[in-house]
């Protein structure tokens, strides 16, 4: 685990008793965990402080209104083109009349 996981577990209180207790001594006597500790700590201020945006009134009306939109468009299907079947078809009949026609002259 890395300094940074060992310290968001701490700050945000995910470790044992003996966990924390390591961790604290090792931000007491080691500087680069006492610098990251500080960092992270004022990084985790900041988010508190911030504000949550909430979405407009009519923010779900309008996803919904897309919704049945996308719906309404999903239904069409694309065309085969006719000709392509009957040429495949034709081709078919005239292989089997050709060796009909082989086999019984």
């Amino acid at each position: 685990m890395s300094i940074e996981e060992k310290l968001w577990n701490y700050i945000d209180g995910f470790c044992t008793e003996e966990e924390q207790e390591t961790i604290r001594l090792l931000i007491e006597t080691d500087e680069n965990y006492q610098h990251k500790y500080l960092e992270l700590k004022a990084f985790q201020e900041n988010l508190t402080l911030l504000e949550m945006e909430e979405p407009a009134m009519n923010f779900t009306f309008n996803v919904m209104q897309n919704v049945q939109q996308e719906k309404i468009l999903k239904p069409l299907k694309t065309t085969v083109d006719h000709r392509i079947i009957f040429s495949i078809a034709a081709f078919f009949i005239g292989c089997i009349v050709l060796l009909l026609g082989y086999v019984f002259m």
